[in-house]
């Protein structure tokens, strides 16, 4: 089987201003972590929601293999459908995933490459409230949120802004509650493209396409079920890079299997998410206010003519 990548996603190379010289690969990294930042919550909330990433590598197959048994192979892999329903009967089934309507994440963030650690903060709730906080102490902090109707983030931990178009879209997808369950919703394409080893684990590979034409791929181990990770292209074209998410540590936590640890890859850098909490349920309403900051943007000044 062969599949067709975007240029820059089979030839990586870091552009802009960090190509130029004069940079040490300290402030290479440095860079790139600061473009990291700005999606590591998306990333983050897209692996605990089973919301998934971009770009794969297709199954190895001998080019002196006949077409046949080509043809063979792909159709004895299971449909997408089939993976995703397994993997929600893998983390407990449908009746676990609703039996709580909220939850609360707290974690450790680490980056040994450039020494640095944070925390990691965010609470849910259903249809698709959400707040968060991606937090790096002197370095990087990422606030962003989901009210049920106004999206909103504050970079830098301070800029307000309120979230519009194929951002707000993305938004949305990530701060769906039953995620696990509305792949047929939430994803136009949905296909089986192949099986191979990813982080150590037979995993089948299965493409996503959104109705906003983004595109993901996620892991899922042939053996238990379970989501393994995924790969995601963040930001554009032409600045972006590949990230590489690694789920391990399941446990069960409120009768369902919860990844405690995220590992990411990206331009030679790993950062670990280790989650110390875990608690659904009796997350109240108030946690998903809109900071005063970003309540500002929203009120319209009256007409000093009137």
């Amino acid at each position: 089987m062969t599949i067709a990548f975007p240029e820059q996603l089979r030839s990586f190379r870091i552009r802009g201003s960090d190509a130029c010289t004069g940079f040490t690969r300290t402030d290479i990294k440095l860079g790139v972590f600061r473009s990291m930042t700005k999606a590591v919550t998306k990333t983050f909330l897209a692996l605990v929601f089973l919301a998934v990433g971009v770009w794969l590598l297709s199954p190895a197959v001998s080019l002196a293999q006949p077409e046949a048994s080509q043809t063979t192979a792909e159709k004895a892999l299971p449909k997408a459908d089939e993976i995703t329903d397994r993997y929600v009967e893998a983390i407990g089934g449908i009746e676990a995933l609703q039996q709580h309507r909220s939850f609360a994440l707290t974690g450790h963030v680490v980056v040994p490459q450039l020494n640095l650690e944070g925390v990691y903060v965010a609470r849910f709730a259903a249809p698709n409230k959400f707040y968060s906080n991606y937090s790096v102490p002197g370095f990087s902090q990422r606030i962003e949120g989901f009210d049920g109707e106004v999206g909103w983030r504050l970079e830098g931990g301070v800029h307000p802004r309120i979230v519009t178009g194929r951002e707000l879209k993305e938004m949305l997808l990530l701060a769906d509650f039953d995620a696990d369950l509305n792949y047929q919703r939430n994803y136009t394409v949905r296909e089986t493209t192949g099986r191979q080893e990813f982080a150590g684990e037979d995993c089948y590979e299965v493409r996503l396409v959104t109705d906003f034409k983004e595109e993901y791929i996620q892991y899922f181990e042939t053996a238990s079920g379970l989501l393994k990770g995924k790969k995601s292209w963040v930001g554009g074209p032409d600045d972006g890079f590949e990230v590489t998410e690694i789920l391990s540590d399941y446990r069960r936590v409120g009768g369902r299997l919860f990844p405690m640890v995220v590992k990411q890859q990206f331009t030679g850098i790993e950062q670990v998410i280790t989650l110390t909490e875990v608690n659904f349920g009796g997350v109240e309403d108030k946690a998903f206010a809109l900071p005063e900051p970003v309540a500002d943007l929203l009120v319209v000044e009256p007409d000093g003519d009137s």
